[in-house]
């Protein structure tokens, strides 16, 4: 809550006045109480798309804002104050979506003439309502991919319970089969890679029972979708193999530059020439790390491009990064990557025999690593 109060009172909305130098321009809480949120601080469930992940906790804050401000002259800063109470309220919906719930003038003080500073000084109150949401996993080491099942009988039977979702890891990795009938309008992973690449092609197959003969080939997901979507599918006995893992992720990531993804690239160093340029390819959804790199590079080009590749990747994908558990045992939590490939027209597989399947070509991931996999009816987003 503090910084964004703050930069009210930092250039470029409050330049400092003209030598000689004053005291610099303040903002502290003069009272401030906790109030409820939810039901005992839970809202809800956070998801990356199909994936319910977190706990959605919040903490409310009632407070006082006092800014203190300077100027050469009573003019000045009566000016300086007008300029502030004029900013903060013109922009309370945009600070709404940052979590001021509430931005309201509570009072001007008087000015008052500081001689042993040779200025004037002018205090201003705002009664602002914050909310501040964040995350809970409850302890949670992951997310639940598979209930394996011992039936106490005399036959000793066992099974597992699965849904349209399977998890990856170093030491295991079962395919994701999904079987009609069902509609699929996206694909989702989650993924934590913290080191080495795990070495390994994953196939993606589009399939029935009873297909003869080698499927059809593709060399992008995109012509994959296009070929084997929609009702009346072109192909329904179909593939396309990616050399790598990473290759998949990249292909099924989804990125979207919107004013809230401009305004992060800028806190995280991004130049105002740069976002400039990039207001020009705002809101225009780009599917394949591939195609959107392209995009970008043609719009601010290729050293820029370089340069802030890992930002611009980072706040423009469409679904936020996700902390859960400790994998690799190193004592910190894992960050988990989340992409989403929306398909649309969706996938039907119309009967029971047609399916949708998700390989690795190995038994387990290579490297230290965990990859959840999901097929949902839509998109989350």
């Amino acid at each position: 809550m503090m910084p964004i109060l703050e930069s009210y009172v930092a250039p470029p909305l409050l330049p400092p006045p003209p030598p000689p130098p004053l005291p610099p321009a303040n903002v502290l809480l003069a009272s401030v109480s906790e109030k409820t949120v939810g039901v005992g601080g839970r809202v809800g469930m956070d998801r990356r798309g199909p994936f319910s992940v977190t706990e959605l906790r919040g903490i409310r804050l009632d407070a006082v804002a006092r800014y203190e401000l300077w100027a050469h002259t009573p003019a000045e800063v009566g000016q300086v104050v007008e300029d502030l109470i004029s900013n903060l309220l013109t922009d309370r919906d945009s600070l709404r979506t940052r979590g001021f719930l509430r931005v309201d003038l509570k009072s001007v003080e008087a000015t008052e003439n500081v001689f042993a500073e040779d200025a004037w000084r002018q205090a201003v109150k705002f009664d602002v309502l914050f909310e501040f949401p964040y995350f809970d996993t409850d302890g949670a080491e992951s997310l639940i991919a598979r209930i394996p099942i011992d039936i106490n009988s005399e036959f000793n039977e066992s099974t597992i319970v699965v849904d349209e979702m399977a998890r990856w890891d170093n030491e295991e990795a079962p395919a994701l089969e999904v079987r009609g009938r069902e509609r699929i309008g996206a694909l989702t992973a989650l993924a934590f890679i913290p080191a080495l690449q795990p070495a390994g092609k994953v196939i993606v197959r589009r399939t029935f029972d009873g297909a003869s003969g080698a499927p059809a080939t593709h060399t992008t997901l995109t012509s994959f979708i296009a070929a084997v979507s929609g009702d009346n599918p072109i192909e329904r006995h179909s593939e396309i193999v990616f050399a790598s893992l990473k290759g998949f992720l990249e292909a099924v990531a989804t990125f979207n530059i919107t004013d809230d993804a401009l305004t992060k690239m800028s806190e995280d160093g991004v130049p105002d020439p740069v976002i400039g340029l990039l207001e020009n390819i705002k809101n225009v959804e780009v599917q394949g790390q591939g195609d959107f790199l392209t995009l970008v590079e043609d719009t601010i080009g290729f050293g820029d491009t370089t340069t802030h590749q890992a930002v611009i990747l980072k706040h423009a994908a469409i679904l936020d990064p996700i902390i859960l558990g400790d994998w690799d045992a190193n004592g910190i939590l894992d960050q988990y990557t989340a992409v989403e490939r929306r398909i649309n027209p969706a996938i039907n597989l119309s009967t029971v025999s047609d399916r949708l399947e998700v390989a690795f070509e190995h038994p387990e991931l290579t490297e230290v690593a965990v990859v959840y996999l999901r097929v949902s009816s839509g998109p989350s987003t």
